[in-house]
């Protein structure tokens, strides 16, 4: 009788692991040019609209999104990617290929601190980490800027590889770990613990071509143009290993992971959402199918904002698709009380990377920041 029980119970297990989700339209903001990128800080999206410059929009409400404020982008620039930090905002631009920090403390009044020019060859994507931002920059790789004095950046160091030609197309970082893709040569984990002279941890070749990436500093997720989404091991960042690889719809673009689900876009002008929990076997557990070019996104308390190159700011419930779409339920009772502040301090203090709640790997006032934000909006 006992096998038969388990057997049950694993199954009921595996079923509910692998349930459907059914993704569904709250809100959109049409921006004045092209999406490329999206960061949500609280209850405010950040939006590299290309010649449209920085969108501010305030997505408290998502079902009907607001504009905040703005940052033209300057002459011959078109805004590519974007990071926030505090009350900072990091945008990288190409055209003239540069480094933009804009002061956001007031998002109705945004201001340009420093326009820091870099390398002409192809900016694309920004990641910050305490008082270091990285760039991806094409032929240049990823350069690493000091952003400590907002007002006046300075240049680092450079990791680029002469043969093959290092090609940067995204960046993320998890402390001083650097993850980028090359669109050719795949994924590669870089050693940034001494800024002026980055080193290789290791690299592996991505099925597809490699796009975006998304990594928690143990698992790397990163989409492929004609690949779909791979899953690599990086918990040994001297030895990356591919877990799994699974189609996705068209062009894989856009990544964002929460919890054991992850999102991706596609050119089929949509999103595929997976269950992650066996990273070496993942589900296609859900899709959304009304977009029309998606590129970047980020899930967050529930809601995917998706930066679409055609209609701007889309936002998506998927709140039936994540564990727990509810980030300062630490308890994960549906109930926002002095308990869940006690969890998250333990957290905190224990340097527990759910406690992580701005992705940098670095337990900050941020951090605590972005707790008091979300436990203030509530849950969904």
């Amino acid at each position: 009788m006992k096998p038969i029980f388990f057997a049950i119970l694993t199954l009921a297990a595996a079923t509910l692991a692998n349930a459907q989700c059914s993704p569904s339209f709250l809100g959109l903001y049409d921006t004045p040019h092209q999406a490329q990128d999206v960061v949500v800080d609280g209850m405010t999206a950040f939006v590299a609209d290309r010649d449209g410059g920085l969108q501010i929009i305030d997505v408290s409400n998502p079902s009907s999104p607001a504009f905040l404020g703005s940052i033209p982008a300057p002459a011959f620039h078109a805004m590519t990617g974007v990071a926030v930090n505090g009350s900072i905002a990091y945008v990288s631009s190409r055209g003239v290929e540069s480094l933009h920090i804009i002061d956001v403390s007031n998002p109705t009044n945004p201001t340009t601190l420093s326009d820091f020019e870099l390398s002409d060859q192809g900016a694309s994507s920004v990641a910050v980490s305490g008082s270091t931002a990285y760039v991806a920059n094409g032929l240049r790789g990823i350069q690493i800027v000091d952003v400590s004095n907002p007002a006046n950046p300075n240049l680092l160091g450079t990791y680029d590889t002469v043969s093959p030609n290092f090609n940067a197309l995204d960046v993320v970082s998890s402390g001083t770990t650097v993850y980028a893709t090359d669109i050719s040569l795949g994924l590669f984990i870089i050693d940034a613990s001494n800024p002026a002279s980055p080193t290789l941890f290791d690299a592996i070749a991505i099925p597809g071509n490699a796009f975006s990436v998304w990594s928690d500093g143990t698992t790397a997720y990163v989409t492929g143009l004609s690949g779909g989404l791979t899953i690599v091991d990086v918990s040994n960042p001297n030895s990356v290993s591919i877990l799994s690889t699974v189609s996705i719809t068209g062009v894989a673009n856009g990544i964002s992971v929460s919890g054991t689900t992850a999102f991706v876009t596609h050119s089929g002008g949509g999103m595929q959402v997976l269950d992650v929990s066996n990273p070496a076997s993942p589900v296609v557990i859900g899709d959304y199918t009304p977009l029309t070019a998606p590129t970047r996104m980020t899930v967050e308390n529930g809601n995917a904002y998706i930066a679409d190159f055609t209609s701007g700011l889309q936002i998506l419930d998927v709140g039936s698709c994540v564990s727990n779409p509810c980030v300062p339920d630490f308890t994960g009772d549906g109930v926002l009380d002095f308990f869940d502040v006690s969890d998250f301090l333990d957290a905190f203090s224990a340097h527990d990377p759910i406690a992580d709640l701005t992705n940098d790997g670095i337990f900050d006032f941020f951090d605590v920041a972005a707790f008091l934000d979300a436990f203030s909006a509530g849950c969904p």
